[in-house]
């Protein structure tokens, strides 16, 4: 099994999943975790453009309000209301 210390873990941690590879983080020289890649999202073209456009029909109808500001907006989109 590999070992990559925090350090370079955090420099390129999508590197390291995509790999597909199970590692060891180190810190200091001492094991401090093992990390076991399971499965890989496959993308689907398809399922992103579709995701994409839900997002701009949703974005096309809710506008901020000076009342409850961006973050409430945000909080309606994300929970479907």
């Amino acid at each position: 099994m590999r070992t990559v210390s925090i350090t370079e873990a955090k420099k390129d941690l999508s590197h390291l999943a995509r790999s597909e590879q199970s590692f060891t983080l180190t810190s200091r020289g001492h094991d401090v975790a093992q990390v076991r890649i399971f499965a890989i999202a496959k993308f689907d073209p398809i399922k992103a453009a579709a995701a994409a456009k839900r997002i701009k029909e949703l974005g096309a109808n809710v506008k901020p309000s000076k009342k409850y500001g961006a973050s409430a907006t945000i909080r309606k989109i994300r929970d479907g209301k």
